[in-house]
This record gives C-alpha cells, sequence and structure tokens, in this order.
C-alpha cells in the first residue's frame, strides 16, 4: 500500500485521508460537552434508579458511533471525560476493604481504543504503527509490570490479584491513550484543535473549583468535579501541568488576544491552585517556573511573572499563608537553633514512617519489587514505584522519561518561534513540575493527571514527527 502524505514535512504512512478532510464534524465539540453536561447531571441524581448505567449507556453510544467516523472525534470524548467523568460504583464487583468505583472515562479510553484498533485492522494498517523512543521503554515497563504482579500475587505479597489487576488496567489505559493519539493525530490543526478542546475543559475544571472553593466556600479545599472524596493534590497536579502550558504558549505566541487569553487562563487557574493547601502542588511549582525560566529565550515575559508573583506574597489567602507556615515554621526555627528537636507536623511524620515501611519491605525483592497493591497504599509515585516494581521498575520509568526529555528539547531547540515551540516548552516544565509532584503523590496513576500528560505527550512526538524530516537534515549538516 503506498503512503501518501499530506502536506509538506508531514509524515502520515497510516492515514488516507488528508488533515483537511478529517475535520471534525459540525458541532462535534459542543456535542461532546454537552453529553458531558447531561451525563453530570444524571450523576447528580442518586436517587433515581439506574441514572448512572444510564448515563454509561448514552455516553457509550455517542462515543462508539461518533468514533467509528472520525477518531479524532473519540480523542476529545477523551479529554473533557478525564476531568468531567463522574464517579459511578459497580456494586457487583467486590474487592477486599474498597468498592469498585468506575468513571466513565475508564470506559471510553477502552472503548476509543478499540474503535481506533478496528479501524486500522481493517484499512490494513497495523504493520505501519508509528514508532517513537517511548514505544520500547513503555512495553518494557507493561511487562515488570505484569511479571511482578503475577509474581506477588503467586507469592501471597498481593492481598486481592484483583484489586491489582484494576491497577494494571490503569497502566495499560494511559500507554493506550500515548498510543493512541501518536498514530492518530497527522496535523499542526488537529493538534490545535485538541488543545483548545483541552483548554475549554481547563476552565469548566477552574470555574467549577473557583466557585465550589473560593467564592461560596462549599468545599473546604479546591478540588475536581464529581470525587466521592476531597483530591486536592490531584487537582493542584493538574492546575500545575496545566499552567505550565499556558505559559509556555504565552511566551512564543505572537498574537495579542491569543497572549491576553492565556495570560487570563493563567491568572484563572491561581486561586483555585492557592485553595488546593496542597504543599507537594506548591513544592513542584517552583520546579516548573524555573524549567520555563531556564529554558526560554524571551526571559522578560517569565522575570514579569516571577516579580508579580513575589509582589503578590504579602497577598496571599490566610489559609494558604497557614498551611505554609505549619508546615515549614518549625523547621526554619531549628536551623537557627539546632539544640532543638525537630518535630515534624502528623501529616509529614506519617508519611515518612510509611516510605520507611516500604523501603524495608522492597529490601526483600529488590529487583521486581512486591507487586502492584503488593506494598499498600503509599503517598509517593517514586517510593511506591519502588516498593511495588524493584529496581527494574524505577530504571525502566526513568528511562521513558529520559527519552521524553531528550527528545522534547532536541524538538524545542529546533522549532521556530510559534505554537508549537511554546506547547512543547510547556510539556517540557509541566512534566518537570509533575516530577516534583510525585515525591509526594501518586502523580502518574492517577487519571485526571497521568490522562492530559499521556495526551501531551503524545502531541509532542507527533510534533516530532511532523518535522522529522527537517531535524534529520539538521542533525546531518
Amino acid at each position: 500500500m503506498s503512503e501518501v502524505g499530506t502536506s509538506a514535512g508531514t509524515l502520515s504512512p497510516y492515514r488516507i485521508e488528508s488533515p483537511s478532510q478529517t475535520k471534525p464534524m459540525a458541532g462535534a465539540m459542543g456535542l461532546v460537552f454537552i453529553s458531558l453536561g447531561f451525563v453530570m447531571y444524571l450523576a447528580m441524581q442518586a436517587d433515581a434508579a439506574g441514572s448512572s448505567y444510564l448515563a454509561i449507556g448514552i455516553v457509550s453510544l455517542i462515543v462508539i458511533l461518533f468514533t467509528l467516523i472520525d477518531v479524532e472525534f473519540g480523542i476529545y470524548c477523551l479529554i473533557g471525560g478525564m476531568l468531567l467523568s463522574p464517579e459511578i460504583p459497580i456494586p457487583f464487583i467486590h474487592l477486599p476493604g474498597r468498592q469498585v468505583i468506575v468513571r466513565i472515562d475508564d470506559m471510553m479510553i477502552l472503548m476509543v481504543g478499540a474503535a481506533w484498533f478496528a479501524q486500522t485492522a481493517v484499512r490494513g494498517k497495523l504493520d505501519h504503527l508509528v514508532s517513537t523512543p517511548l514505544n520500547k521503554p513503555i512495553l518494557l515497563f507493561l511487562f515488570i509490570t505484569i511479571i511482578s504482579t503475577a509474581r506477588g500475587s503467586f507469592m501471597g505479597s498481593v492481598g486481592s490479584p484483583l484489586t491489582a489487576f484494576f491497577f494494571v488496567l490503569k497502566f495499560i489505559e494511559f500507554f493506550l491513550l500515548y498510543f493512541l493519539v501518536v498514530n492518530t493525530i497527522s496535523s499542526e490543526a488537529q493538534i490545535r484543535r485538541i488543545m483548545i478542546s483541552y483548554f475549554i475543559t481547563l476552565l469548566v475544571v477552574v470555574i467549577y473549583a473557583t466557585w465550589m472553593s473560593v467564592v461560596t466556600r462549599q468545599i473546604g479545599r479546591a478540588t475536581t468535579p464529581f470525587e466521592s472524596a476531597e483530591e486536592p493534590g490531584t487537582l493542584g497536579g493538574y492546575l500545575l501541568f496545566s499552567f505550565a502550558l499556558a505559559f509556555g504558549l504565552l511566551n512564543y505566541i505572537s498574537n495579542p488576544i491569543s497572549k491576553l487569553f492565556y495570560f487570563a487562563v493563567m491568572c484563572a487557574i491561581i486561586p483555585p491552585f492557592l485553595y488546593t493547601l496542597s504543599r507537594g502542588s506548591y513544592m513542584a511549582f517552583f520546579p516548573m517556573f524555573i524549567g520555563v525560566l531556564y529554558l526560554s529565550k524571551r526571559k522578560l515575559i517569565p522575570f514579569a511573572l516571577l516579580v508579580v508573583l513575589a509582589l503578590a506574597m504579602p497577598y496571599l489567602p490566610s489559609t494558604t499563608k497557614e498551611r505554609v507556615e505549619y508546615t515549614f515554621q518549625n523547621r526554619i526555627e531549628n536551623i537557627f537553633n539546632p539544640e532543638e528537636e525537630v518535630v515534624l507536623d502528623p501529616s509529614s511524620t506519617a508519611r515518612l514512617e510509611r516510605y520507611n515501611g516500604v523501603i524495608l519491605q522492597w529490601q526483600y525483592k529488590p529487583l521486581l519489587g512486591q507487586g502492584m497493591t503488593g506494598v499498600g497504599f503509599v503517598d509517593s509515585q517514586i517510593v511506591r514505584v519502588l516498593g511495588e516494581l524493584g529496581i527494574l521498575g524505577l530504571l525502566t520509568l526513568s528511562w521513558i522519561f529520559k527519552n521524553l526529555f531528550q527528545s522534547a528539547l532536541t524538538l524545542y531547540r529546533f522549532l521556530p518561534n510559534g505554537y508549537m515551540k511554546g506547547l512543547v516548552l510547556g510539556m517540557i516544565a509541566g512534566t518537570i513540575g509533575l516530577i516534583f509532584h510525585g515525591a509526594t503523590a501518586n502523580t502518574f496513576t492517577v487519571v485526571r493527571i497521568a490522562g492530559p500528560f499521556w495526551v501531551m505527550a503524545g502531541i509532542t512526538f507527533v510534533i516530532y514527527r511532523l518535522h522529522e524530516k527537517e531535524l534529520k537534515a539538521s542533525h546531518a549538516s
């Protein structure tokens, strides 16, 4: 089968249509959000018998029908669903000590992936799947996850194999999302449309969090919509990553109206971000910001924003100040009085004790770890991977991020000033922030953070592929 190009500098070995022929159907993006809004309304009617399952049925039907026509539509559904999907309990599946809860986005990832795979198989293009520097480490990471969990199930370190299966399935969903984006998107026009969907979803989440936690004070800490329990750390990580994307775009787009829009988005993110009271998110904000400041060739905007943030420090909300002082005041005092005993706050003490327990468990199985869920709950992605998947799992995860950073930095330095360069800058800085966020949270196993991250990782390699010829020529010269 012959390869059909789309435009100059665009490699598209797996689609017949040109990007101009694959624009979303009229009103498709609006339909996504109207559908999700209807689903959210049904989910809130907790007393209505069967409303949750009716919601699943409606969304499933919409996603399957439209995705079979255009897989790009399915990606819009996923972007909205990852943040605006309600939790739906599954009463007929019983796990030890916990209730099984499914989000509609979990179903959508599998459905969109199945529709894409079926479409690809029918067209006979399975041998044309796109190769990226992340393919091998991702597959190796999944292999280690499955082997470690299977071993843990047989040896007894994994208490509930069914619970572990759902966690393994979560990783598979995230990587499927990455491969879906890489193999479906083939033009910069599509990337821009996806980012429009991303920022619309972001604004919905920001408005909800601001209204609930800042304006009406109906909840104590800002959180994402439709959580059975408050998850401020999840919202903090998502807003941190989104702030970095808007920050990167603000640096390199030239249109004044667009600049004003992304600046407004950044300003809108700050109030709910502060009201998350998430110390891990606060800590991760500074490495993210330094990443933009260091990499950006246009230092004026980052420096100006840094000055504004510094001047605004005295005017932070009282709850934010109290949270920071509660965490750090005692440690600052002990710097000047080293003879005094360092007393940590209860939350930090519990975390450190839990980390120590995981390290002790890891020592018994250092290479492959205890398997998924084998070390229980631990609030740190790095410590958790070490305990569950061992040294091999942690090294493979490091390999994934090493290849991602290496490719993204090469692409960023090559790209001319403009939208795509800003987007890649935001992705790099946002990833730096999420890695620091993962020191105190399960950042890359939470769909509302990991989902957007893997979509953006896929978009980064789509941009790389679109400029692959020029990159190779540049390296050769």
